[in-house]
């Protein structure tokens, strides 16, 4: 067996990241009660609120200590809203995260 040479592409998607006119980024195929019920998916973002099409803040996140002291956020398109959840989306999730992998162990040899 030949070794790879890197870089090696594994896997390569069909359609790219922002491509709107994709089948599978269509909306609709599910409402908000499933979405939020079904799959528990209510606060999605800490930037906007697709629900509401609303620009998130720190007076309507239901973590802060000024939730629900002003009324809701700044309104947006739709196509903001999905632009700033794909930027989000970008964002690394976790950074400077170490992982060490120790293996121990023998050969069995006894076969």
């Amino acid at each position: 067996m030949a070794a790879l040479q890197f870089p090696y592409t594994l896997f390569t998607t069909q359609n790219r990241m922002d491509d709107y006119s994709a089948k599978d980024m269509r909306c609709g195929d599910l409402t908000e009660m499933q979405l939020k019920i079904d799959y528990g998916l209510v606060d999605v973002s800490t930037r906007v609120n697709p629900y509401t099409l609303t620009k998130v803040s720190p007076f309507n996140q239901s973590q802060s200590m000024f939730y629900g002291s002003r009324n809701e956020g700044e309104k947006i398109t739709r196509q903001e809203c999905a632009m700033t959840l794909f930027d989000e989306f970008r964002q690394p999730f976790m950074t400077n995260m170490e992982a060490a992998v120790e293996i121990t162990g023998s050969r069995n040899e006894n076969k």
